[in-house]
């Protein structure tokens, strides 16, 4: 009888092969790393052939370390500027413009419209 065999039949397709703990984790692990990167990879190439994605540069107002109200936190968080000429919360708001990028097809998203006019801003409420 072959340990771990409950039938006691003996009728193992390893029978004369023992594999240990070990050796059976380190096969799972590479075998699950192959699968890990069978996915990575083909997104790695495609990128290498396209090139670096491109960015599209935005403005944002920034509430960060400012006592600010809420009405210009909800409109810095949720507001994109086109240019750095941007609409603020309310008369007398201080806050700080910066600058980010986002990827150019999200940049078309927020700012050409159907008929290929450009908007000054997007907010992610609409």
């Amino acid at each position: 009888m072959i340990r771990g065999d409950p039938a006691g039949s003996g009728g193992s397709l390893l029978a004369g092969r023992r594999i240990e703990r070990r050796t059976f984790l380190a096969g799972a692990g590479a075998v699950g790393a192959g699968a890990a990167l069978s996915g990575v990879l083909p997104g790695a190439a495609r990128a290498g052939a396209l090139g670096w994605k491109k960015l599209g540069r935005v403005y944002k107002l920034s509430t960060h370390n400012l006592h600010a109200c809420q009405a210009c936190r909800l409109h810095g968080f949720h507001r994109f500027f086109r240019t750095r000429h941007v609409q603020r919360a309310h008369p007398g708001c201080n806050c700080r413009i910066v600058r980010q990028r986002i990827p150019d097809a999200q940049w078309i998203q927020f700012f050409v419209r159907k008929n290929g006019s450009l908007r000054k801003a997007w907010d992610d409420r609409w």
